[in-house]
């Protein structure tokens, strides 16, 4: 995206409702792989919520394993 007067503009894209989206990667992650291609959430556990500073320990991997695990059942649904 850029400004009006031409300069690269990047914006945080989880913000506006990360909270949510983070829960929802840990209680529903099937519906994150569904409803979100994977060139949209492939960076979504690299940056913190805004709010909340650094991850806990583990908690981004956690994240991206189970996302990585609703990957693989979506793939073995087709």
């Amino acid at each position: 995206m850029r400004g009006a007067d031409g300069r690269l503009v990047v914006a945080d894209l989880f913000y506006a409702d990360g909270p949510a989206l983070y829960a929802t990667v840990r209680t529903n992650p099937d519906r994150i792989v569904r409803d979100y291609l994977e060139h949209l959430r492939r960076h979504m556990t690299e940056l913190p919520l805004a709010s909340s500073g650094r991850w806990a320990e583990g908690d981004a991997e956690q994240m991206r394993a189970a996302l990585a695990a609703a990957e693989d059942r979506l793939r073995l649904a087709r």
